[in-house]
């Protein structure tokens, strides 16, 4: 079967795949920056606790991100 729908309603949904696209890559990178500005800071020997306390995050959350860079 096949079905069409108006030039709108494919504009639209197209403009939607774009943006959830740009937003996938745009969280990956925002995600690969974390890792990385924790990795600096125990890098530069912070403890968790303040490296937790200097981006406003858990001393949980700066394990985590610093378990992903390693890997």
């Amino acid at each position: 079967m096949t079905v069409h729908v108006t030039p709108e309603a494919e504009a639209l949904w197209q403009e939607a795949e774009t943006a959830e696209r740009e937003s996938r890559a745009a969280q990956e990178r925002s995600a690969t920056a974390r890792r990385r500005a924790v990795a600096i800071a125990r890098a530069d020997r912070y403890s968790l606790d303040a490296a937790a306390a200097a981006f406003g995050v858990s001393r949980s959350r700066v394990q985590q991100l610093e378990r992903a860079a390693a890997s």
